[in-house]
């Protein structure tokens, strides 16, 4: 169930991650870069509302964002 995600891509460079289920948006980040010459991760942000994603207060953000990109947009 972890990767079950929709994503929608921004002009701005922004990307959203929304659980399929709910439709929140929980994570969100901005590349910079091409996919030609190569894209990285500028900035992130992640809903935090407990009522929407509820996970533990310590849960690794960084890494389940890392593993919601390799699996979902990188496969």
């Amino acid at each position: 169930m972890d990767y079950k995600w929709n994503s929608k891509v921004h002009g701005d460079g922004w990307v959203t991650l929304h659980r399929s289920w709910t439709g929140n948006c929980i994570y969100a980040f901005q590349l910079a870069g091409s996919p030609a010459g190569g894209a990285r991760v500028i900035e992130s942000w992640v809903n935090t509302d407990r009522e929407q994603y509820n996970v533990a207060e310590d849960y690794d953000h960084k890494t389940m964002l890392s593993n919601i990109i390799q699996h979902t947009l990188l496969r």
